[in-house]
């Protein structure tokens, strides 16, 4: 091999090394702070001007301390600063020695207010700049989540998720707690304080140098091990997060089946697991910090005997002994600080892992670089051997080809898992076929904007999910900008106004979490008032009766009635009571269309949905109102 190409291996490790290094999750976190570099600039110099004066008043004490040392002090030069304030006492003190001590007094106190003034200019502004990457960050994450298909919220649970958005960025958050001056503070404190020993005495400052290799492999190990003890830490409370969240969603079936016991074991068990880890990780911590104390004073030690031998010996005068020792203070506490910090960098670094390991998952469902904007459309749909296939391998949907014409509503119906809520999905654009085309008055909805898609369409899921609030917020959802009187016609137009006027405080009734304060049937038609209020040309309903109760269903019908003229309706259902109204039936087995036509049509052919008809009838007859498709 020719030592050019050595050369050229040689430089593509290093590219290789450096852009691994730009992917780790902590660059990529300091990457977050380059929008606040002003405020970071200036709290740099605040940082340096505090520090500056923290060693400048150590180098004072040499100062300070000749008219105490020495029997018959005499006026001798001193600090530049110190000479102007005691020429400016020399009228007042008649005493060299008191006034060199009374200039150095006022040295003190007017360097220390400066000091405190620059230590809040950099203490506010690098946690104020904190808090807003913090909060960015967060943004950012929760931002990204909207934006992620329905298959990565049935991969990860609620409860994980919140904690990326609650314990994940809480550990973050320990950025400002340490404020991340001490990570520019500390630096810079050790460097002046190592400079001015060597100006006092180089070689004693030599001797004592031995503790730095100790320490800095100290703090090495313990971070490592930290980052992995963190890393398994944010994985439990995920853990914890997650099974907590089902407990409580789900807490009225634990009581009914008097699961009180076995859920609390689940919920003990992850509260342990959390437990055992924050000790490992408290084990580390509290060794780390006194072990590095301990080395450091052991320097201390070693320097005092040694710095008392050179005064003896006269290489080195009393009053720089002091300062050299304060400085030799100053430099190990700075080595116990680099671990604390090295501690909080490893625990960030872990918690970023976690939170760019979401922000990294692309998302399945965007829009095209040359989608366009549509300004409106009739509600003509159109399926071309469109094809679904989950991760796992199973086909949803094969080939799978319809038509729906501008104002026709039409059905789809068969068993359970047959591909009827895929279809309403893949028309939304949440998820998006693996072969086929969907069409929407003849643009393929690829091409479509995702906010223009889905202006144009309403939906009313099986499970309506209603939000803490009011009845009027919960109708204006989606839509910012209605105002009272459009917000009073979708809940005529979805024969929901007469009960809303019943409620304790009519629209501005608080429902609940969920709407646990309606029945069934009043959250549907809720849930339809919020589909209809922007005049959607198409309108999706998942199933919208299929957990009534006969008269609430009742109350749905004439609402859906009500909203039908004008609109393309695909109506997904498992009572064939709630479509005979419709223009057209698609039966749905296996992800294929078996049978289509109207009621009548396929009543007459005998087939698969005759079957079906027939067994919902005789469940009626017997009187079973529930019974269904699938």
């Amino acid at each position: 091999m020719s030592a050019n190409q050595k050369w050229l291996i040689t430089i593509t490790k290093f590219k290789g090394a450096l852009e691994s290094l730009h992917r780790t999750a902590f660059v990529r976190l300091l990457s977050e702070f380059k929008p606040y570099w002003k405020s970071l600039f200036f709290a740099l110099i605040f940082i340096a001007l505090a520090e500056g004066i923290r060693l400048y008043l150590v180098w004072l004490t040499q100062d300070l301390l000749k008219p105490m040392i020495y029997e018959g002090f005499k006026e001798q030069r001193c600090d530049p600063i110190i000479e102007s304030l005691k020429r400016a006492l020399s009228s007042l003190v008649s005493s060299p020695r008191y006034a060199q001590l009374a200039s150095i007094c006022i040295a003190v106190i007017v360097f220390a207010f400066l000091r405190a003034l620059f230590t809040f200019a950099h203490t506010f502004m690098t946690n104020r700049v904190c808090q807003k990457v913090v909060v960015n960050l967060r943004h950012k994450l929760y931002s990204h989540m909207q934006r992620l298909s329905p298959a990565f919220y049935e991969a990860h649970g609620t409860g994980r998720l919140l904690s990326h958005l609650t314990n994940d960025l809480n550990v973050l958050q320990v950025i400002s707690a340490i404020g991340i001056q001490d990570i520019i503070t500390t630096p810079l404190q050790m460097l002046g304080a190592f400079l001015l020993m060597l100006r006092l005495s180089w070689q004693l400052t030599l001797i004592v140098m031995f503790i730095v290799p100790i320490t800095a492999w100290l703090i090495y190990i313990t971070g490592r091990r930290i980052k992995v003890v963190t890393g398994r830490i944010q994985a439990a409370l995920a853990e914890m997060m997650r099974t907590l969240t089902e407990a409580l969603s789900s807490m009225q079936l634990v009581q009914v089946f008097n699961a009180e016991r076995e859920a609390l074991e689940r919920f003990r068990e992850k509260n342990m697991t959390v437990y055992r880890e924050m000790l490992r990780s408290l084990r580390l911590k509290s060794a780390l910090t006194p072990l590095v104390e301990f080395i450091a004073l052991c320097g201390v030690a070693v320097g005092l005997l040694i710095g008392g031998y050179e005064v003896v010996s006269g290489r080195i005068t009393p009053e720089s002994l002091v300062p050299f020792m304060i400085y030799f203070h100053l430099l190990a506490s700075g080595f116990r600080n680099l671990s604390r910090i090295n501690i909080v960098r490893e625990e960030v670094s872990a918690a970023s892992e976690r939170v760019y390991s979401v922000l990294d998952i692309p998302p399945q469902v965007m829009d095209a670089p040359d989608s366009i904007e549509l300004e409106d459309v009739s509600g003509h749909i159109k399926f071309e051997g469109v094809t679904f296939v989950y991760p796992n391998g199973k086909v949803v949907l094969g080939n799978v080809s319809f038509e729906i014409k501008p104002g026709e509503s039409v059905a789809l119906v068969g068993p359970s898992g047959a591909g009827k809520t895929t279809i309403a999905r893949l028309l939304l654009r949440l998820y998006e076929p693996v072969s086929g085309r969907i069409l929407i008055d003849g643009h393929d909805i690829r091409q479509i904007k995702l906010s223009s898609l889905r202006r144009f369409i309403g939906f009313v899921p099986q499970e309506v999910l209603l939000l803490d609030g009011t009845v009027f917020e919960n109708i204006a959802f989606g839509e910012p900008n209605a105002t009272e009187e459009d917000v009073l016609q979708a809940a005529k137009l979805a024969n929901a106004h007469e009960f809303i006027c019943s409620l304790p405080e009519g629209y501005k009734t608080v429902i609940g979490e969920r709407g646990a304060r309606l029945s069934m049937g009043q959250r549907q038609r809720i849930a339809i008032a919020r589909a209809i209020i922007r005049d959607p040309k198409i309108l999706i309903l998942d199933e919208a009766t299929s957990n009534l109760d006969s008269e609430s269903e009742a109350e749905v019908q004439r609402a859906l009635e009500s909203i039908r003229n004008g609109r393309t309706m695909l109506i997904i259902a498992h009572r064939l009571t709630s479509i005979r109204g419709v223009d057209r039936i698609l039966v749905l087995v296996n992800g294929a269309i078996v049978e289509e036509g109207s009621h009548e049509e396929l009543i007459e052919k005998g087939g698969l949905y005759q079957k079906l008809h027939q067994l919902q009838v005789v469940g009626i007859n017997r009187g079973d109102a529930s019974a269904q498709v699938g």
